[in-house]
């Protein structure tokens, strides 16, 4: 293990793990800040899934970077400490694209670059997501788009569960915040943009995959988020993030009834919609 800064102000470096010759090779990226409680699964379900793990800590004051040390060389093989004001927010997903591509870009078949709340999936949730991906590889294909799936806290979850992944059952799909970008082949990697919203090189996939999104965990959390985390200089640019700003006004739209939603039975997702999350306020239009 060792360390030096580049381009990070501190960098951490493990051995990957030793893999079948003539496998896929997975590489997974996370941008994290301030979402330490589900962290954990994220990282265990992209490491279960055979992604060695690049995670940039982009100024978190909770946490995760005792998270991040805890799966380095088990998971993580690149950690880096990145200063906001060094790197700002909406330059990160292009610094962190150059950064893999020229660092890791002949070493991996292909890339899983989720949010650090989001968990990817397959369209058959019973099968393995990197079965799936090797499957799709295979067929001529290099990118995804996932239907974003959200999940929120309700008054019927179990507050003695502590993984928010198994605590949180509700949840519905988001139409106007789908489909997203989150996962392609690594020779196809382009100049990404904030949050991964344009398109990279190749044959999309012909259907789109799911994503179980976990941005409101409880109800304190959730008021953090809105009111601290997404409320810093570049989260709401033009058509992204808006809502926060919703939540920020009215902290009761936070509160979502069960009934509402759908309840997740392990094996399949409703894609109907029965909650619109909320109207963009005029002055956001």
């Amino acid at each position: 293990m060792s360390s030096q800064l580049f381009p990070g102000r501190r960098r951490l470096l493990a051995c990957p793990p030793s893999r079948e010759s003539g496998t896929t090779r997975f590489l997974g990226v996370l941008l994290c800040y301030n979402d330490a409680d589900v962290l954990a699964p994220v990282i265990e379900h992209l490491v279960t899934n055979r992604h060695d793990l690049v995670v940039w800590n982009h100024g978190s004051e909770d946490e995760t970077h005792e998270v991040c040390l805890d799966y380095l060389g088990r998971g993580i093989i690149d950690y880096q400490v990145v200063d906001r004001d060094e790197v700002p927010f909406e330059q990160i997903y292009g610094v962190c694209s150059d950064y893999v591509v020229s660092t890791y870009g002949d070493r991996y078949d292909w890339l899983s670059w989720p949010d650090q709340d989001e968990i990817l999936e397959g369209p058959d949730l019973a099968r393995p997501y990197h079965e799936q991906v090797g499957e799709l590889l295979a067929a001529g294909h290099d990118w995804i788009e996932f239907d974003n799936f959200v999940f929120w806290y309700t008054d019927r979850d179990d507050p003695s569960v502590d993984d928010p992944v198994d605590r949180i059952r509700h949840y519905n799909l988001y139409e106007s915040a789908s489909p997203r970008i989150r996962a392609w082949r690594m020779a196809c990697t382009n100049a990404r943009r904030l949050g991964n919203s344009n398109p990279p090189d190749g044959r999309k996939a012909p259907v789109n995959w799911p994503l179980r999104h976990y941005p409101m965990r409880s109800h304190e959390q959730a008021v953090r988020r809105a009111s601290h985390d997404r409320n810093q200089p570049g989260f709401q640019k033009g058509d992204k993030n808006w809502h926060y700003e919703r939540f920020r006004d009215d902290e009761s739209t936070l509160r979502v009834p069960a009934e509402r939603l759908h309840q997740f039975d392990g094996t399949a997702l409703d894609p109907t919609i029965t909650w619109a999350f909320y109207e963009r306020p005029d002055r956001l239009r």
